[in-house]
């Protein structure tokens, strides 16, 4: 909390602020002295000249509001867009024509007349076309629901029948064939392409019925044969339906045109107003040219005491608050925590609040450093962990001349796991394993961590070959109580590992470091990967 004594640089700023304000307002007012005498000149374009710049301006607008609406109604998608789009139109025309002065712009709205008729013409256009598409989806739908329920069908007597023949079979893949190229003809925008579809689906058609009776003796099932010959329908509704597409765009772009027409008339009307604007404004212009004069010098005796004030701020506050970021840059740098700065204000207090910050900072990194060691997937240690461990490992099996045992476990086959069950699966075994895995290396000294992708490595200090040996035996057993199913390996039914144990014995002669031993257990799994896999093979080193 702020104490009394902290807010003095509150209150400085709020004094200085006030004076610069009072400032700026004196300015202020007499800058709106000067320009009173001006408003009966400015009351003259506002009453005369600017309601009708408004109005062009207003028909300008409502112009193109209209053109947006014509472009959504071309392209409307339903029944229901069209309408709301239609009842747009109308409303805007409706307002064209409230506003118009049949003084001044009887030829506007003749040209408004006309633009309302065709787009009549252009609403019926888009109606029909919008019922063909409709019907063309809905049969398209039909024609695609009959021929799966009729794959459905074969599938289900393929398993029923035991005779079931390539014919068959080669049937399933021509059906699938004309569902598709009818789905091709849906999305054709290219009257040529539908043409060329048709053909493509007739031959298609003739080649599924002649193949099958030549290939197989029998006549194609009935339903199918009435499903396929429905094509033609759909071919002649969507040539019918991009004929009709191309005369909407024709009669969109007609429109366009008459209103482009429309909108250069008003722009002409504009200008003119414009140019009365323009005479008026030159007469007020001399006028305001002298006021500024007087305006400007008042304005920079206002600026350079402002200034001064601002000079002031900067000494008390500015200099302060870079000092401030200095010492806080460099005690980040240098992990202090102490910062410093002269006064007793919220500038002093906000350095304190650093400091204890900065402290706070650094225990949160020693918290994160502890975080990036685990895996995030399976909770375990992870490969920077194990290397920082294996470490350790190395220096005391060479104190005490002792046992040092590596072993790297690769889940076998777990790629071809990954495409038969999906990754969420995948990552749901990968943590079953770890768990097993820390679970049996049980021991205190011991080190078990994800060495990469399905790989595994553990640590056994003061471990000789043939406790390293009963460990990988109870990681197999370990694995296989997990009874995890795995179809596509060729090692097991279940889920199995091939693992690698390399044992390496430290004397005053013999010693090894950390890319040794992991290459030495590398080949150890290697070798039981290349035979057989589901095994365990070991190195000795003495």
């Amino acid at each position: 909390m702020i104490t009394k004594h902290k807010k003095r640089a509150v209150v400085t700023f709020i004094y200085a602020l006030l004076a610069i304000l009072g400032l700026f307002a004196l300015t202020t007012i007499y800058t709106m002295t000067k320009l009173l005498d001006l408003r009966d000149r400015l009351n003259v374009i506002t009453t005369e000249t600017m309601p009708q710049l408004t109005q062009s301006a207003w028909f300008n607008n409502t112009i193109q509001m209209l053109t947006t609406e014509i472009a959504q109604l071309t392209g409307a998608q339903s029944e229901p867009e069209r309408r709301l789009i239609r009842q747009e139109t109308n409303n805007l025309l409706a307002q064209l024509n409230a506003g118009i002065n049949a003084d001044n712009y009887q030829l506007v709205s003749k040209q408004i007349s006309i633009i309302q008729l065709e787009l009549e013409d252009l609403n019926v256009l888009v109606e029909q076309k919008l019922a063909l598409d409709s019907k063309l989806k809905a049969q398209t739908n039909a024609f695609t629901t009959s021929v799966t329920n009729a794959l459905s069908e074969m599938m289900a007597s393929k398993e029923q029948v035991q005779n079931w023949d390539n014919v068959d079979t080669q049937l399933e893949y021509d059906l699938l064939a004309i569902l598709i190229s009818v789905k091709t003809l849906e999305a054709e925008t290219k009257l040529n392409n539908v043409r060329q579809t048709s053909a493509q689906l007739h031959r298609m058609v003739d080649d599924v019925e002649k193949s099958y009776l030549i290939r197989n003796g029998r006549v194609l099932n009935g339903q199918i044969k009435t499903t396929l010959e429905q094509y033609q329908s759909l071919v002649d509704i969507k040539a019918e339906y991009l004929l009709l597409a191309g005369r909407t765009r024709g009669r969109d772009s007609f429109i366009r045109n008459l209103i482009s027409d429309l909108a250069s008339g008003l722009e002409y009307q504009t200008q003119l107003i414009y140019r009365d604007i323009l005479r008026s404004a030159e007469e007020t212009s001399k006028q305001v040219t002298r006021q500024t004069h007087i305006v400007v010098s008042f304005s920079i005796l206002t600026l350079l005491i402002s200034l001064a004030l601002v000079y002031v701020l900067y000494q008390r506050f500015v200099v302060r608050l870079v000092s401030l970021t200095e010492q806080v840059d460099a005690a980040t740098a240098s992990n202090v925590t102490t910062i410093n700065v002269a006064g007793q204000d919220e500038i002093s207090y906000l350095a304190t609040v650093f400091s204890n910050y900065l402290s706070k900072v650094q225990k949160q990194e020693l918290s994160l450093m502890e975080m990036s060691l685990s895996d995030p997937l399976t909770g375990i240690p992870n490969r920077r962990a194990f290397e920082a461990n294996v470490k350790g490992a190395i220096d005391h099996a060479k104190r005490q001349q002792s046992f040092l045992s590596i072993v790297m476990v690769d889940i076998d086959f777990f790629k071809a796991y990954n495409d038969e069950y999906g990754h969420n699966q995948g990552d749901y075994c990968l943590q079953q394993v770890a768990t097993a895995l820390q679970e049996t290396v049980a021991r205190n000294t011991d080190f078990c961590a994800r060495y990469g992708g399905e790989e595994f490595i553990c640590v056994l200090p003061e471990t000789d070959p043939a406790g390293a040996a009963l460990k990988a035996d109870q990681l197999h057993h370990a694995i296989k109580n997990l009874s995890i199913s795995h179809a596509k390996s060729h090692a097991s039914e279940l889920l199995t590992l091939s693992i690698g144990v390399a044992t390496f014995r430290f004397n005053e002669k013999k010693t090894w470091d950390v890319t040794t031993i992991v290459d030495e257990a590398d080949k150890a799994l290697y070798d039981a990967k290349n035979t057989g896999r589901n095994k365990t093979c070991f190195s000795f080193f003495v």
